[in-house]
């Protein structure tokens, strides 16, 4: 990947996120977090034994904004919390380097006491570490590139000791992969336990407003969208360009929630290069879709229903961001994948076309 793409993908995942996780609050409360965590590397069978051995160190700094209520979305999620946080990670062999990553991140609270809460922080953005080399690092055959997507979830447990202070404990489960954009792509797993501290500036903790939700408008609308991805299929090989056209009608009973029926239809170089397979296929898909205000979360499942190719297997799932841009514009950023296996990073636009 050159160096100005790379520059590029890490100001467009930033601004991506600051769009995503801002929602105009007025009134919110900011405070700073750090955590230290301990874990492992989750067992892969073609993963090299070095990358298993040792346990790893991680630093995580944030900077978080509590949401108040000031719209009726703070409300439906129970008052969630956003930021911008940064982590490095320490591993005792020198095989993946100091792994670096950016990203936006949401926190929603499931449970919420006088002076206790359990969380779960979702974290979405990019990660910088030390990739495979035949010559320089042949022992790293988990990833082949130096930017990678970086995904964390974790639960903690939260408890505050002081007017400004919270102590924090908890696990986490962190991803990085490139989406097979450069191989080799086994993709590397992190799970482990961590502590950390909350310190608010100010020592008078928010308050919580109460809106009336308003009535639902639409019961659905209809989407159409385009997206783009490169794959690469063996290493040192060439790059082949994916493009999908995806339609679908989504139903929507809550504000939360919708849920697509659609089709999606495939033009893929990389089809070709397997035996006997055709660049265009066609696949039904249906799904679920977590909506928070302009940012929608979602995941589908789909089944091909004309040439269908030998790659992968006769279905696909989808995880991805949405996030609306201007009126009914958006834009997109998902991973197609085969049982967890990604296939392809698709970037995509689109246009909903409401009732």
């Amino acid at each position: 990947m050159s160096r100005w793409r790379q520059y590029f993908l890490v100001l467009l995942s930033l601004f991506l996120c600051q769009r995503a996780i801002a929602q105009d609050e007025k009134g919110e409360e900011a405070f700073l977090e750090a955590d230290l965590a301990m874990g492992r590397i989750v067992p892969h069978p073609e993963l090299d034994g070095v990358l298993l051995n040792n346990f790893y160190q991680a630093l995580d700094l944030r900077f978080s904004k509590q949401t108040t209520g000031d719209n009726f979305w703070n409300q439906l999620y129970r008052y969630p919390s956003y930021g911008f946080g940064v982590s490095i990670i320490n591993f005792p062999e020198d095989v993946l380097g100091y792994p670096f990553s950016m990203y936006g991140f949401m926190n929603f609270t499931m449970v919420r006491r006088k002076k206790f809460e359990f969380n779960n922080r979702i974290s979405v953005g990019t990660s910088f570490l030390k990739p495979f080399s035949e010559e320089r690092n042949p022992k790293n055959n988990a990833i082949g590139s130096t930017m990678n997507v970086h995904i964390d979830v974790r639960f903690e447990g939260s408890w505050q000791v002081g007017q400004q202070t919270n102590l924090n404990f908890g696990g986490h489960f962190t991803h990085f992969s490139n989406g097979s954009y450069q191989k080799p792509n086994l993709g590397l797993n992190l799970y482990g336990l961590y502590g950390g501290i909350d310190w608010y500036f100010n020592p008078k903790r928010p308050t919580f407003k109460r809106l009336r939700v308003p009535e639902l408008k639409s019961k659905g609308d209809f989407t159409v969208m385009l997206a783009i991805g490169q794959k690469q299929l063996e290493e040192n090989g060439d790059r082949f360009m994916g493009t999908t056209v995806s339609m679908a009608y989504n139903f929507q009973w809550q504000h939360k929630c919708k849920y697509p029926i659609g089709i999606d239809i495939f033009y893929n170089e990389y089809y070709e290069s397997f035996q006997n397979d055709k660049s265009t296929s066609i696949a039904v898909k249906s799904g679920f879709e977590q909506i928070y205000n302009k940012l929608t979360l979602f995941a589908q499942v789909a089944v091909y229903v004309f040439n269908e190719p030998s790659y992968g297997r006769f279905f696909y799932e989808r995880l991805g961001l949405r996030y609306k841009i201007y009126n009914e514009l958006f834009g997109s950023v998902s991973v197609k994948a085969h049982l967890v296996k990604a296939e392809m990073v698709e970037w995509g636009i689109g246009y909903r076309f409401r009732k």
